[in-house]
């Protein structure tokens, strides 16, 4: 089944969805919402929550494998 049923989210069901389904933290969706994958080095830059190159990587990986499997 498709996450949104073929349907552009609202800007509240994508960050739920980023969240629960795709693993990411809150701060991590909104940084993807607001820059796309740039904002996950956004927070290893600015010192967040995100730390590593390893973290980035790791939260680009674990959100990739949970959309491939909803497609």
């Amino acid at each position: 089944a498709r996450a949104f049923g073929g349907a552009v989210p609202t800007e509240r069901e994508f960050e739920r969805w980023l969240t629960r389904d795709a693993g990411l933290s809150r701060i991590e969706a909104r940084a993807v919402m607001r820059s796309g994958l740039k904002g996950l080095w956004s927070l290893r830059d600015a010192g967040g929550a995100i730390t590593t190159d390893a973290e980035v990587i790791a939260a680009m990986a674990r959100t990739a494998r949970r959309i491939s499997a909803l497609i």
